[in-house]
């Protein structure tokens, strides 16, 4: 009897670390953390695969992330109570802490352009980003949200970012982009919108009732799932050109083939919204893993 009680102790601390432990890792997920570094890894990909420097515009693509969507979810979107109750759930709770990384990152936007000498990119920065934070949020006094443009929605944010990671550093090393460029364009794109569509696939029900018009809403869940393989099909092929021409590793078009595949197979059995998630953004990371064993 007199070894309950250690035992007891035990067991509450490490039920009490498993609780703090999986708290500290949602906060780090819906804090969009793990996005921003899978939006500054592909970067660093695609600048490695044209052969551009991407310290100069690394710092610029995480912290820019960061402050545009955490700025963004500072007002509460009605729609996510159905699509994202996670994420809803936690919107209070994260709240001080949003406002911190949006500081931080607002910081680094401004602080970076003037130590790399680039204080040209002062004011494009604040434009690009200070639109972006009104994609959830009415436009003051237009009352209008960028995620309302009628099915753009869901090509909006990965057009967006492939110009950020392409041809914006390419054009910085002095590059006019060219066939390689738009190549490896056309590559990022196609991952990003894989990415997105996966989410608006997740939002259906939610993105309906609220009037939201995205792509997967307006297809269904079917013919969604029709377009990712084709869209994924398209990719591997396209991940396969890059790797013929010498641009990408050997490794690379095998792994993207098997994390659209694992992508593919958690529609068909209808995962719940926080894989799917994990899966869409575990996507972006794919390429510099298939780099890396390169």
């Amino acid at each position: 009897m007199s070894s309950i009680p250690p035992l007891f102790h035990t067991v509450s601390r490490e039920f009490g670390f498993s609780i703090w432990l999986k708290s500290i890792l949602i906060s780090i997920y819906l804090l969009e953390l793990v996005g921003a570094s899978a939006i500054t890894t592909l970067g660093c990909v695609a600048c490695t695969l044209l052969q551009i420097d991407w310290g100069r515009s690394a710092p610029l693509w995480f912290a820019g992330y960061l402050f545009v969507y955490n700025a963004d979810r500072l007002q509460l979107d009605p729609a996510d109570r159905l699509n994202t109750p996670l994420r809803f759930s936690w919107e209070m709770r994260l709240r001080g802490c949003r406002i911190v990384l949006v500081w931080i990152s607002a910081g680094v936007l401004g602080a970076w352009p003037v130590l790399t000498g680039r204080f040209w990119l002062l004011f494009p920065l604040a434009v690009f980003t200070g639109l972006l934070c009104f994609y959830s949020r009415p436009i003051p006094g237009a009352g209008f949200r960028l995620k309302d443009l009628p099915y753009l929605k869901s090509l909006l944010a990965p057009a967006a970012i492939a110009i950020v990671l392409v041809p914006w550093p390419a054009l910085e090393s002095g590059n006019v982009p060219g066939q390689k460029e738009w190549l490896v364009f056309s590559w990022i794109f196609l991952i990003l919108t894989i990415n997105a569509l996966i989410f608006d696939y997740r939002d259906i029900v939610g993105d309906r009732l609220n009037g939201i018009k995205t792509i997967p809403a307006w297809l269904g869940h079917r013919r969604t799932c029709g377009l990712l393989m084709l869209l994924s099909a398209v990719l591997v092929f396209v991940s396969v050109a890059l790797s013929w021409l010498r641009l990408a590793g050997p490794f690379t078009p095998g792994a993207l083939t098997l994390g659209c595949a694992i992508l593919l197979w958690s529609l068909r059995w209808r995962a719940r919204p926080a894989l799917l998630s994990l899966l869409a953004d575990g996507l972006l990371f794919l390429p510099a893993i298939g780099e890396w064993l390169r």
